[in-house]
């Protein structure tokens, strides 16, 4: 298989680059597991900026979407159930002009003829694939500052506020939300810690919980964890960048940054090959 761009992973900065790039590019995105946008969705994510108008178009319709379904509350600036967004991102997946190859892991890549060849494991096997450009929007090069594994806690009382005091050793983000008495918890791990271990960690630190949160139970655990690369973007040449999507405050504005990159991508007759150029500006990235 030959493509001009391979995206690896399918996350939110992903979905901006092939949302522009897809009507010019033979686009391939590459992602290990069946997740979309799973940086801030599946990770637990809470994020912040949300009372940010979007630039790109792909972005503002699916804040239009997020916002009525009740996911995105506007009113205290901040997401309340972005856990939930799930079904909103795999549809704007479905319809982009790109091919996608989810459970999907990346074995090697290496530079030939001017280009890549990536090889690949899938249900079919071992693969080989070709690419003019490759766009990593995962922190595989860029490696991470930290990561927490996170969770949903609910409490049945819709009268009981959360403490204003939290318990140390975690992060507290209340909702908001009159209709859900809800909160997600972000508990942070080692850089080493592996996602069996760090559940068994979080579930033995809420056994300890002070006697004010007894009524808060853990309802779900996020399915990877939320983490903060090193950088937020890097160009290792003129057909491979590094922009991590996990960087950015909420999966809107990374679209809006993959956007951007991919806006910026343009023929360049060198070597007869076409790769996006330019650099990532702004304040999301450095």
């Amino acid at each position: 298989m030959k493509y001009d761009l391979v995206i690896l992973g399918a996350t939110s900065a992903a979905l901006g680059i092939a949302s522009e790039a897809g009507d010019r590019y033979h686009i391939l995105i590459l992602n290990s597991t069946s997740m979309v946008a799973y940086e801030f969705i599946n990770a637990y994510k809470p994020g912040t900026g949300w009372e940010k108008e979007p630039e790109s178009i792909p972005a503002r319709t699916i804040r239009e979407e997020l916002l009525s379904e009740n996911i995105l509350c506007t009113g205290n600036g901040r997401s309340t159930h972005i856990y939930s967004a799930g079904s909103v991102f795999c549809k704007a997946f479905r319809a982009l002009k790109a091919d996608i190859l989810l459970e999907t892991g990346l074995v090697s890549v290496k530079e030939k003829d001017g280009g890549y060849e990536l090889s690949v494991y899938c249900i079919g096997g071992f693969q080989t694939i070709y690419a003019d450009c490759i766009i990593d929007t995962t922190e595989r090069e860029i490696g991470i500052r930290n990561k927490s594994l996170n969770c949903l806690l609910v409490n049945r009382d819709q009268s009981e506020l959360f403490p204003s005091i939290f318990p140390e050793g975690a992060e507290f983000y209340p909702d908001g939300d009159e209709t859900v008495n809800s909160a997600v918890m972000r508990y942070p791990v080692t850089n080493d810690t592996t996602l069996y271990q760090a559940r068994h960690q979080l579930i033995g630190y809420w056994a300890r919980r002070p006697e004010d949160m007894k009524n808060w139970k853990i309802a779900a655990v996020g399915l990877c964890f939320d983490v903060t690369p090193s950088i937020g973007y890097r160009k290792i040449s003129k057909t491979h960048f590094l922009l991590p999507s996990a960087w950015q405050v909420n999966p809107l504005i990374a679209m809006d940054v993959g956007f951007a990159l991919g806006r910026r991508a343009y023929d360049l007759q060198e070597n007869g090959r076409r790769h996006p150029e330019g650099d990532c500006s702004g304040r999301h990235c450095i």
